[in-house]
Order: structure tokens, then sequence, then C-alpha cells
């Protein structure tokens, strides 16, 4: 998943990141009310921005992790063995982090 999602969430930083310096060195130079309260707004948009972004990723992970113990507490002998080869599999597949990073 992560491959899907590197080269867009690293554009979709850079750009934010660029946007926020550029609104820090703006917003001390601006004279009139209206710009600065525009300059405001845009701010907060951008900040809300990288909050989604974040905020979904840690759901995810956070997600990911329930799955895996929700797997590691099955009443496993229960099971024929060919699913509890699969779970076994599932459960290694779920121990290496699923993260989203640029």
């Amino acid at each position: 998943m992560e491959d899907l999602y590197n080269v867009q969430l690293l554009i979709q930083y850079g750009a934010s990141v660029f946007i926020l310096c550029s609104l820090s060195y703006i917003i001390p130079l601006v004279d009139n009310v209206g710009e600065l309260i525009c300059s405001f707004i845009f701010l907060s948009a951008t900040l809300g921005e990288i909050f989604v972004f974040t905020y979904c990723s840690q759901t995810l992970s956070l997600e990911l992790q329930n799955v895996k113990d929700a797997v590691y507490n099955l009443d496993w002998p229960c099971y024929p063995p060919r699913l509890r080869r699969n779970l076994v599999f599932l459960i290694s597949k779920l121990q290496k982090p699923c993260l989203l990073t640029a």
C-alpha cells in the first residue's frame, strides 16, 4: 500500500511545507486586514489538509493492529489445520507495520 501513496504523499507534503513557509514569510509583511484574514484562512486550510493525511495514516495503523490482535486472540484449536495455517500467514503479514509515508 505504501508504494501506491509514496510519491503522491511526498509531493503533497512538499507542497504543504512550501505553502506553510511562504505564508510564514508573507503574513508579517501584510498590511491589509483582508489579506491577513485570507492568509490565515489559507494557513488553516493547509494545516487541516496535513492533519487529515496524518490522521488517516494513524487510524490505518491502529486498525491494522486491532486486526492482528483479533486474529491472535481467536480460539485456534477449533479451526481446521488449513485455516490455522492461513491465520498464521495473516499474522506474519501483519507483523510488518503498514504506514503511509512520503
